[in-house]
């Protein structure tokens, strides 16, 4: 049956994997049931990713919206307005919506030594922010102009940033700092670093997302169906398409190419055959779409009508002051 060694993968890409590494030899069932048998759940945040592997984001965001639940809940009562407006005030300031980085940065300084490695508490933690800074910021439209306005500044911060960390790696202090974290001075501000940089290129991809894929095109339309299930399949079509290649023995270059290509065309094919093709499978995602272009819809609805509302107000304000004086004509 083969090698008694423990495999973190889904089924499928991790057969292939096996078989590619003389680790395993057997039939693709054999393998499942296999498999199956020596899935061992540990309380980790890393364990969903050897089960999943490249779905583990999709068992993040799902615990993420039941944890962030009550604090969205609070954020939509007059209370959690109010909250939301300071920060619009503060992020509208010149840099006010870099400050944002601190809470990010404070987690790592904390976390980032004592739970090192990808996706553990200090990434979770960490993501967890994003997400609900994420739906804080699309909760109000002048967020929105707020990265308009700084976009460009956080681009060059973010360059910035981007260049010291490269000075970090020439001096042989980035590779232990990222890897084996600790609690001195100089890796806590590498951490600070790392979260700023975090940051301020988030910005700049929001920045140039409005500015650049901000209309209508039929090409955007279909990514914007197809992103997901694409996203869904491309990892076992890589792992199929190394399987294949690798054996020809080619050039690294030649091989990364062909190995790219054979991928994106292969998860093209079976994104556009498979869910695109398939009308309930396209109204499942094109629903996601839809939701979501509601949602912003009806955010913007929200905005204008506080507008409203308070323009209202004051000239009903008005109107009642000069009734009361007299001087209303």
């Amino acid at each position: 049956m083969g090698s008694k060694r423990r495999f973190g993968n889904d089924p499928v890409q991790a057969y292939f994997e096996a078989l590619s590494n003389t680790l395993y030899h057997g039939t693709l069932w054999q393998f499942y049931l296999y498999f199956l048998g020596h899935i061992h759940p540990v309380m980790s945040p890393q364990w969903p990713a050897a089960i999943v592997h490249h779905l583990w984001f999709l068992v993040d965001l799902f615990v993420f919206s039941l944890v962030t639940l009550p604090v969205c809940l609070y954020l939509k009562r007059a209370s959690g307005q109010k909250f939301v407006q300071l920060l619009t005030r503060l992020c509208e300031r010149p840099g006010g919506l870099l400050v944002l980085f601190l809470p990010i940065a404070l987690i790592l300084v904390a976390l980032g030594a004592s739970f090192p490695g990808y996706q553990n508490w200090a990434d979770v933690c960490c993501w967890l922010m994003f997400y609900l800074y994420g739906y804080i910021i699309f909760s109000n439209a002048r967020f929105q102009g707020a990265i308009e306005q700084q976009g460009k500044l956080a681009l060059w911060l973010g360059i910035g940033g981007f260049l010291a960390a490269i000075v970090l790696w020439c001096a042989g202090l980035l590779g232990p700092w990222a890897n084996t974290p600790d609690y001195s001075i100089g890796c806590l501000l590498f951490q600070v670093l790392a979260s700023w940089n975090m940051w301020c290129w988030l910005i700049v991809i929001l920045y140039i997302g409005h500015k650049c894929l901000n209309f209508k095109s039929g090409l955007l339309n279909y990514g914007g169906v197809a992103s997901f299930p694409f996203y869904l399949l491309h990892f076992p079509v890589v792992v199929v398409a190394a399987y294949v290649v690798l054996p020809w023995h080619l050039n690294i270059i030649v091989a990364f190419a062909c190995i790219s290509a054979l991928a994106f065309l292969g998860t093209l094919a079976l994104t556009d055959l498979l869910f695109l093709r398939l009308s309930g499978a396209r109204m499942m995602f094109e629903s996601i779409g839809s939701r979501h272009t509601l949602q912003r819809r009806f955010a913007r609805l929200h905005v204008q009508t506080a507008r409203l509302t308070k323009i209202h107000q004051e000239i009903s304000s008005r109107v009642r002051t000069r009734v009361l004086t007299g001087t209303l004509i």
